[in-house]
């Protein structure tokens, strides 16, 4: 009798790897997030228990996946994703978590792919789209 041999592949996503402070119970301080191989993954910065300041994260191969700032766990200001060519994929502004102001997309080669315009999370005013040949 033959015994069949099926290959088993678990793999985690990334794991964490922190050198954090925690004052009175609450997360504070940098913390690096790595993939299972090692490379840098994500950077945020806790105060208190919650994301505060600028945050990165990253593609596997290193490359920049997206930027931005967190203010009391809510994404404040400029919010920029990029494709893993190097592209600028999206930009947002965020007020207090809620998108606001006009939000543009890319198509990966860097031409615009659409441009709309928030009011507190909500499509609201002019929207424009564009094929990939402008």
């Amino acid at each position: 009798m033959r015994s069949l041999k099926i290959p088993i592949f678990i793999s985690f996503l990334f794991i964490i790897l922190a050198s954090l402070a925690w004052a009175e119970g609450l997360l504070n301080g940098a913390q690096k997030e790595f993939f299972d191989d090692g490379n840098l993954k994500a950077e945020k910065t806790y105060v208190s228990g919650r994301l505060n300041g600028p945050f990165r994260e990253y593609y596997p191969d290193g490359k920049l996946l997206s930027v931005g700032i967190y203010k009391d766990d809510k994404l404040k200001g400029e919010y920029k994703s990029y494709y893993e060519n190097g592209n600028l994929f999206i930009e947002k502004i965020y007020v207090n978590g809620l998108q606001q102001g006009t939000s543009k997309e890319y198509y990966p080669d860097g031409m615009l792919k659409s441009e709309e315009t928030f009011q507190d999370d909500i499509l609201n005013g002019l929207a424009k789209y564009f094929t990939e040949s402008g």
